[in-house]
């Protein structure tokens, strides 16, 4: 069974590659929106499984 600490270490897996992408889109403007939610998601599946995958996933193309 998943827990529910499992979903907000994804949501907070999530920003913490977010903020920094944020920030090198100012630098870089042409790098991809989604390079750094690739291992993020990778990561949250490896870890937790599908169903935080899944969110990681979500959350990424929302920030993006």
């Amino acid at each position: 069974m998943i827990k529910p600490r499992t979903f907000l270490l994804t949501i907070a897996l999530v920003l913490a590659v977010a903020i920094p992408r944020i920030g090198l889109g100012q630098i870089a403007p042409d790098i991809s929106p989604f390079t750094a939610s690739y291992p993020a998601v990778a990561l949250a599946g490896f870890l937790w499984g599908l169903g935080p995958a899944i969110l990681a996933l979500l959350c990424s193309t929302a920030v993006a």
